[in-house]
């Protein structure tokens, strides 16, 4: 439970220091860093202009996967994968060279050509 004391010392801290985050405030005051957290969202959710925080979305999630398919300079499929980490991991090769060749930046506009001259093809699904 917070006591009235415990309010008034954090937004005293929190408004009153360079460094105001809630983990400096919670180790500073000795107060549990959820609470903290609370008081401070508590006290400036009361502001116009307060805007909460949102939760973003982490690169690589579920949400931003693309298939992609990978084939030889024989046109051979070397497979279907779920994304195009999976596929780099796979082939053992740089994810970044691929993301390049899919946005139309790397390799010849056919093949990509890796580390002991594999050329390889890629495409989303």
């Amino acid at each position: 439970m917070k006591t009235e004391n415990e309010v008034e010392d954090v937004l005293f801290y929190f408004y009153n220091n360079n460094d105001n985050r809630s983990a400096v405030i919670a180790k500073k005051l000795n107060i549990n860093l959820s609470k903290v957290s609370q008081i401070i969202e508590l006290d400036l959710s009361k502001k116009r202009n307060y805007m909460p925080s949102l939760k973003v979305e982490r690169k690589g999630s579920i949400k931003n996967r693309k298939p992609i398919r990978a084939y030889n300079d024989d046109d051979k499929l070397l497979g279907e994968f779920p994304s195009l980490l999976d596929c780099a991991k796979k082939l053992g090769v740089n994810p970044g060279c691929i993301s390049k060749y899919l946005s139309g930046l790397g390799g010849d506009g056919l093949f990509i050509t890796h580390k002991g001259q594999r050329k390889i093809r890629y495409e989303l699904l």
